[in-house]
C-alpha cells in the first residue's frame, strides 16, 4: 500500500516527474494515465473499477462534447461531475 507520506510514494513521485518530462509531449497523458491507474491500483485494485470507469465516461462526453454546439456543452459537463 502506498501512503502519500511514505518513502515508496516519494520514489514513485520522482519517477513519474522524470519520466513526465523525459517523453514527448503527446504521450505524458498515457504516462500520467498509467501512473495514476498504478497508484490507485497499489491501494485496492478494486479502485480501478470505478476509476477506469469514469475515465471512459469522461473520454467519451468529451469526444461529444467536442462534435456539439457551445450552448449544449452544458448539459455534458453536468453529466460529467
Amino acid at each position: 500500500m502506498m501512503i502519500l507520506n511514505s518513502v515508496e510514494f516519494l520514489l514513485f513521485f520522482f519517477l513519474v516527474s522524470v519520466l513526465t518530462f523525459a517523453i514527448p509531449a503527446t504521450f505524458r497523458w498515457v504516462m500520467l494515465l498509467l501512473a495514476s491507474l498504478f497508484f490507485y491500483g497499489s491501494m485496492n485494485v478494486y479502485f480501478l473499477l470505478p476509476l477506469f470507469g469514469s475515465c471512459l465516461l469522461d473520454y467519451f462526453l468529451g469526444r461529444k462534447m467536442a462534435g456539439t454546439l457551445p450552448g449544449k456543452r452544458k448539459k455534458f459537463l453536468i453529466i460529467s461531475d
